[in-house]
């Protein structure tokens, strides 16, 4: 079992870039042959990112960064 940290669940998450690009590279083969999870830390460590952000910018409307953290959702499930 591969288990990815905070960093790296992140990078999957946002899609594009580099370190993406590379980090797909070398995950697709492994994650053929095993499972790849996350620990409950990152889910904990996302979380209280979005709430932070939430918090710190009330003026926002917070609708869409809620439906951003419902949309995530799926990728603590599962990552393909």
């Amino acid at each position: 079992m591969l288990v990815l940290d905070t960093d790296l669940l992140t990078i999957i998450q946002r899609q594009e870039g580099a370190a993406y690009e590379r980090l797909v590279a070398r995950l697709k083969p492994l994650a053929e042959k095993e499972p790849v999870a996350i620990t409950i830390v990152s889910l904990e460590e996302q979380m209280r990112g979005w709430l932070a952000f939430l918090n710190a910018n009330p003026e926002k409307s917070q609708v869409p960064w809620l439906l951003v953290i419902v949309v995530s959702m799926p990728c603590f499930r599962t990552i393909n």
